[in-house]
């Protein structure tokens, strides 16, 4: 049987995809991530082998390919997810940070406008807090928040004190599990992947093996 020459070009379709992949997978890992005892983890594992083994069903054609190539299109695909997650945490600590606040009322009940107030304040609050004390503020100053501090008080804007808002792993432990996100999603990715670098067996091949 004729082997079908290699398509190098399905290398980069298996790229896009795996990009396209990241997106939802980040931003779903981003609530995952925060689990307690690391138990969020596992999910890094899970969608590095589901987006690693999908990548290389969109990039078969290309067999056999370079592995330098291979690994450098996981760890890009891989990067993206991680991105996106660490983005999508940004982005979720100002509504985390209000959820904080108005759990401060345990026995008070809010209409809309009163939950649209501590939302819109604390919002306000949490980005201020962020450029004046975690230069430039913004997504570089969550992460040197997270990253050193990880706690934050907020005006009960109701109340005259504040309420404290902190992440379940802050500090040294949050650095931690940034950092084994990574390795996780990028290694199960690439062993994923990496099957990509041997060369397609014909049929032929495949019979006088079982024989």
């Amino acid at each position: 049987m004729t082997e079908t020459p290699p398509a190098p070009n399905r290398i980069w379709l298996s790229l896009i995809v795996g990009c396209a992949l990241a997106l939802p997978a980040g931003w779903l890992l981003a609530t995952l991530a925060v689990l307690p005892m690391f138990l969020g983890l596992f999910f890094f594992l899970l969608f590095g082998l589901l987006i690693g083994a999908i990548m290389f069903r969109f990039g078969r054609a290309a067999r056999p390919a370079p592995r330098s190539k291979l690994i450098a299109v996981g760890c890009m695909a891989s990067l993206v997810v991680w991105a996106v997650a660490l983005v999508t945490e940004y982005r979720n600590f100002p509504t985390d940070a209000a959820k904080a606040v108005r759990d401060s009322f345990p026995s008070r009940s809010f209409v809309k406008t009163d939950l649209e107030r501590i939302r819109h304040e604390t919002h306000r609050h949490v980005l201020k807090q962020l450029k004046e004390d975690y230069s430039p503020g913004g997504f570089v100053g969550y992460l040197r928040w997270a990253a050193t501090d990880g706690t934050l008080k907020c005006p009960r804007i109701f109340g005259q004190d504040t309420a404290t808002y902190q992440l379940h792993q802050r500090g040294v432990m949050w650095i931690i599990r940034v950092v084994l996100s990574l390795v996780m999603v990028g290694f199960t990715t690439i062993t994923q992947f990496i099957g990509l670098a041997e060369s397609p067996k014909s049929d032929d091949q495949v019979d006088e093996n079982e024989q």
